[in-house]
């Protein structure tokens, strides 16, 4: 009998997304950005503009999915191993090389780094792991609430978060309603619950929708990632204008530069919406997107680690790069790609080798043995 396989739409986002997270990284941490200057600053602030979609993709993808699923404490353990395992790994690499072979390591490897590396916790170092987690552990508590809602009631708590966690934040630049620029876990409870509502209610069947055809739609979407990327760029460049001319011309021009790459500012969730509605309107079907797409998250946790993102960039030689060109745009995504594809390599062998020890009769009889203790302590857990 055929092997039935599932729509791979959100499986290539989340592919695409990771891509983009790794190309960004590069970004930002060769300092291209910021050493980018006329045509070409504005064309590689309008590629970043594009990309800057990837979390909020994520978030909205997990509220799409998780508001009809279970919440499984074995998940939380799996994600919070390969966690630690990256950091140990990599401490273990960063000790080796600095030791052995006399290589410069940006990061100090002091004995306290070391504990806090060691122990089985995040202690800050990936910021969207730690907001994720806390999130998918009070999403029970947000599936009730979604489920007790009218349609007209969600569309009310939708707007009213979107008030309070998007424009005000924006126009106060983060003073009054602290969001971290959309780096926090309210805002992540906002794009859930907005991904819950795009599955519940799909824009397909809203009366101003279901008249487009799915090309039409996919052509509507990608318009308005566009326009709301031209939009953001229009007002970072405002802003830089109007920054240092008087009091209030530089509040609002601080005001438009807090629009531009704030994952929470009101237009980067209008592109990151239509982002993710594009990918909805796809129909594709692959067991090879949807296997690479079970190892993203490693990807985010191999490059993102501190001893490779504060170190790699130095190590190739681009932190030196003044004369920022096409060529070094070129360079920053051949970069990207190669990381990712590295990246998913590793992640690869490291699910192997978890696999491995998960099916071995003692990491069995250890996992019965845990379980069954908190059963007798009266938990009822979904493991």
């Amino acid at each position: 009998m055929k092997e039935k396989i599932r729509n791979s739409n959100f499986e290539l986002m989340r592919i695409v997304s990771m891509l983009f997270i790794v190309i960004y990284h590069v970004r930002m941490h060769s300092g291209f950005s910021n050493r980018a200057t006329g045509t070409v600053g504005m064309l590689l602030d309008f590629i970043t503009i594009i990309m800057v979609v990837h979390v909020n993709s994520f978030v909205l993808v997990s509220g799409y999915y998780q508001s009809k699923s279970n919440m499984k404490l074995s998940k939380v353990i799996s994600l919070n191993n390969a966690v630690w395992f990256y950091k140990v790994l990599f401490l273990i690499i960063a000790i080796i090389l600095t030791k052995y072979f006399s290589v410069s390591i940006t990061n100090n490897i002091e004995p306290l780094e070391k504990i806090k590396t060691l122990l089985p916790f995040d202690y800050g170092i990936y910021w969207y792991i730690d907001c994720y987690l806390v999130l998918y552990l009070i999403s029970p508590i947000l599936n009730k609430l979604i489920n007790t809602l009218s349609k007209k009631n969600y569309q009310r708590v939708i707007a009213v978060l979107f008030i309070l966690l998007s424009i005000i934040p924006t126009i106060t630049i983060d003073e009054v309603i602290y969001t971290r620029a959309g780096h926090s876990v309210a805002s992540f409870i906002f794009l859930y619950l907005l991904g819950a509502y795009l599955r519940i209610y799909p824009i397909k069947e809203n009366y101003y929708f279901k008249r487009l055809t799915d090309t039409g739609r996919k052509t509507l979407f990608f318009i308005l990632i566009i326009l709301s990327a031209i939009a953001v760029l229009f007002c970072q460049i405002v802003s830089k204008e109007l920054i240092g001319y008087g009091t209030a011309t530089s509040y609002l021009g601080r005001i438009l530069e807090m629009i531009y790459l704030n994952y929470g500012s009101p237009l980067i969730i209008i592109e990151s919406v239509a982002y993710f509605l594009f990918f909805e309107t796809l129909n594709i079907k692959s067991k090879i997107i949807n296997t690479i797409a079970k190892y993203t998250f490693g990807v985010y946790l191999i490059h993102e680690n501190i001893y490779v993102r504060d170190n790699i960039y130095r190590w190739l030689g681009y932190v030196n790069i003044n004369n920022i060109t096409i060529k070094t745009i070129a360079i920053m995504f051949i970069t990207g790609i190669a990381l990712f594809i590295i990246s998913i390599i590793i992640e690869f062998f490291r699910q192997l080798v978890f696999k491995f020890i998960y099916n071995r009769k003692i990491s069995s009889k250890f996992r019965k043995w845990y379980r069954g203790y908190f059963e007798r302590l009266g938990f009822s857990i979904n493991w």
